[in-house]
């Protein structure tokens, strides 16, 4: 996760530096209205009940509608290309868990900040299942066998984009979960194109 933070940090100081060499301002510009459809990086991370932090990547696909160059609605699947392997300490999951494909729907405010460089907020909802799970009642008790949980949350976030042209963008995105599993996130890097 600290990979991605400082991404995010190095993806805005390289905005800021090409916005202060630009000879002129240009006004605001944003999104276009119309569809859009991406694909790109994404990942999904939680912890357990010990402070084990356990992280899922792969594949995601992104779609939409921007209404105006102020909001849009965002539709996306995250598709896991990897299986953790624990090493049996923790209290929570089993030594090999597994994330189903996660989905999420969010509308998205955005604010244009030049031609090229946007800003934007998400809120919406998200839901995915972490497969072998264990739940522990404390102090050595025993344990449910493994299991399936499901985790739909409120999703909450934002990220920064860039306009190439006018109809392809790349955008870079956080996104918190407010979920019954503790501290998940995700994150993305897509590249999008408007139709």
């Amino acid at each position: 996760m600290k990979l991605i933070v400082l991404a995010l940090a190095a993806t805005v100081a390289c905005a800021a530096a090409h916005a202060q060499s630009a000879t002129q301002a240009p006004a605001a510009q944003g999104r276009q209205p119309g569809v859009f459809l991406g694909a790109g990086i994404g990942s999904f991370a939680f912890q357990d009940d010990a402070g084990t932090t356990y992280g899922v990547g792969g594949l995601e696909v992104r779609g939409g509608y921007n209404f105006n160059k102020y909001l849009g609605l965002s539709v996306e699947a995250l598709f896991p290309s990897q299986t953790y392997e624990g090493d049996g300490t923790s209290l929570y999951y089993t030594d090999n868990i597994d994330v189903d494909p996660a989905y999420g729907i969010y509308l998205e405010p955005r604010l244009p900040l030049g031609r090229v460089v946007g800003l934007y907020g998400r809120v919406g909802y998200f839901n995915t299942t972490i497969k072998n799970v264990l739940v522990n009642y404390g102090n050595g008790g025993c344990c449910r066998p493994p299991h399936n949980e499901s985790v739909s949350a409120l999703a909450y976030g934002g990220g920064i984009d860039f306009d190439f042209g006018g109809s392809v963008t790349i955008a870079l995105d956080l996104t918190g979960y407010s979920s019954n599993i503790d501290s998940t996130a995700g994150a993305g890097l897509m590249l999008e194109k408007r139709f």
